[in-house]
């Protein structure tokens, strides 16, 4: 008994025993451990080939499939899933691996590095586009709505709202909210809880009062208390006691109330000009944005002075040193991302408010959103298109492989079906004339129960039949993916389905299909099996009709042996075929 040793198990053989020597099978791994997608979404299948013994154990190169981690997206980086669709470079390698110019490594490169620069680079572009709108977006309508700002009133209890600017938009009502916050807790609390009980509240009435036509009526104290003919008292009339209090309310006498009056406006002239400084300190020197409500008169800012002078550096900086430096693919700047600048001073289109302002319509930050969202669909529309199409080729070359070796395992199993008729046709004859010649009364000839060929196409555990089971398996989830493809292939051409989303359900996918080196080891398993299963098929035509043995040389009839033996076993005698 000779040993013959595979890579996966050890078969043995009677080197004398011609037949089953020529129908011995060395298990092998193909080469082609190919994810299928199951209910759990993974899943693997394998091939086996059967091989003469005789033959040297062959090996196709296994397909080889990156582990992915949670964050990897396969179309998005430089992996043989997404580098599939490269008009330029290759992913398997070209000719001989000992040729310089066809070196594996520099070969995949090319194509990863093709893929990269035409495809990813693209989309991530204008993903980034879609992220930095995106951000504006958020950014914006927190800084313009996203100040809490509270009111306390002369109870103590405080009313707060988160629709104010982070900035002040008419500092001088701010400073009155401000005031008036700290006065009325003052009232409610704070220093009047100092005063004697006597006349505590009396104390915060007459507070509030006076604070409230502070606030309310502040010419109030310009008024002359008298009532009466002024001019006459002035000239010297006299009607009662009251009016020598008017002669001594200094707002009664002209020259004391324009000392009072001049002091009112200088003093109202003076708190605006502070806080216009106020204002240009802040801002570096820059004037605010400001905005007049022809319904109410009010004036008040729309745009800090100092966003303005950082629109102005932007411009002159990052936006104009984008679209000068653009020397790429998708590097020019949208028109929306340029046209920030512009639109945040303008004092017709409120400043920055008209960024989320949406009472026309859709807010300008929605629509740059929107753009680049379309801009980012666009180019995962183009990549979904270009790999469906690469991938589509794939899988059909990887299908039509599959399908040609199970073609050649059927004609092996006919070819070895019909070699066996063969043998019966010139056996019967020479039995029935053996029969005669040896006065063999009753001759019974029965050949379908033999089924020479279907030991040979069932032997062992590596059977042809095994071998077509696991390729049919194959082969149809070859299909199954291919009509997959086709289904998302079709909804993006005819937008039945959006890119992004034609994209996405092929990245979920694009793991488990076939590379250009997994197409091109199916088409080499072909060649190979044609060439073994060949082997095995004459080997065991010229054992069967050949061999003297007729255990082994069955069909040979040129061995008297082989004749006896049918007729024997025919004829209900003992036979050598009775127990093989």
């Amino acid at each position: 008994m000779t040993p013959i040793r595979d890579r996966g198990s050890l078969v043995c053989v009677h080197s004398t025993d011609v037949f089953h020597w020529s129908i011995a099978y060395g298990q092998l791994l193909l080469s082609r451990k190919r994810k299928l997608p199951t209910s759990n979404g993974t899943g693997n299948k394998y091939s086996f080939i059967a091989l003469w013994c005789a033959l040297a154990i062959f090996a196709a190169p296994a397909g080889v499939y990156a582990q992915l981690t949670a964050n990897d997206d396969p179309m998005e980086n430089c992996s043989i899933y997404g580098a599939q669709s490269m008009s330029v470079g290759s992913i398997a390698t070209l000719g001989g691996g000992v040729v310089p110019v066809s070196d594996a490594a520099v070969t995949l490169n090319t194509g990863m590095l093709v893929y990269k620069e035409c495809i990813v680079r693209k989309i991530i572009d204008a993903k980034k586009k879609a992220a930095i709108a995106q951000l504006i977006s958020d950014s914006s309508k927190t800084y313009l709505k996203g100040r809490e700002v509270c009111t306390v009133d002369i109870d103590g209890n405080r009313t707060c709202e988160t629709t104010s600017p982070y900035f002040p938009e008419d500092l001088a009502a701010d400073q009155r909210l401000w005031e008036s916050n700290v006065v009325n807790q003052n009232i409610s609390g704070g220093l009047s809880n100092s005063l004697n009980p006597a006349y505590q509240n009396d104390l915060r009435l007459a507070l509030n009062r006076s604070y409230q036509q502070q606030i309310q009526n502040p010419g109030a104290s310009l008024a002359c208390s008298y009532t009466g003919d002024l001019v006459a008292l002035n000239n010297g009339a006299y009607d009662g006691p009251q009016s020598l209090f008017a002669v001594g309310d200094p707002n009664c006498n002209p020259l004391f109330n324009y000392y009072n009056y001049q002091s009112s406006v200088m003093s109202i002239a003076a708190a605006d000009t502070a806080n216009r400084m106020t204002r240009l300190g802040w801002n570096n020197g820059t004037y605010d944005v400001e905005y007049r409500d022809p319904a109410t008169g009010r004036v008040r800012v729309v745009t800090p002075g100092f966003i303005v002078a950082g629109t102005f550096q932007q411009q002159l900086g990052s936006n104009f040193r984008q679209l000068e430096n653009a020397n790429d693919i998708g590097q020019l700047i949208n028109v929306f991302f340029a046209g920030i600048g512009n639109l945040a001073i303008s004092a017709t289109a409120q400043g920055l408010n008209a960024l989320i302002n949406s009472s026309v319509g859709t807010s300008f930050v929605d629509r740059m959103v929107q753009d680049f969202g379309a801009e980012q669909s666009a180019a995962q529309t183009g990549a979904a298109l270009q790999n469906l199409q690469a991938a589509v080729y794939n899988e059909s070359q990887y299908l039509a492989a599959k399908n040609a070796t199970k073609d050649v395992l059927m004609q092996a199993a006919t070819s070895l079906r019909d070699a066996e008729n063969l043998c019966w046709s010139r056996i019967v004859p020479l039995v029935t004339t053996y029969a005669q010649q040896n006065s063999i009364a009753q001759i019974q000839i029965a050949t379908t129960s033999e089924q020479w060929a279907q030991k040979v196409i069932e032997n062992n555990n590596n059977s042809l039949v095994r071998l077509a089971a696991s390729l049919n398996t194959e082969a149809t989830a070859a299909s199954t993916a291919l009509d997959r493809l086709n289904e998302i292939s079709a909804g993006v051409t005819n937008n039945t389905i959006s890119g992004t989303d034609g994209y996405n359900q092929l990245n979920a996918i694009v793991s488990t299909l076939p590379t250009q080196a997994d197409v091109q080891g199916a088409q080499e398993q072909t060649q190979t099996m044609q060439t073994n299963l060949g082997t095995l098929v004459q080997g065991t035509l010229t054992a069967w009709q050949g061999n003297a043995d007729p255990t082994v040389g069955w069909c040979n009839v040129n061995t008297p042996a082989v004749i006896k033996g049918w007729a024997d076993k025919w004829s209900g005698s003992s036979s050598i075929y009775d127990h093989r």
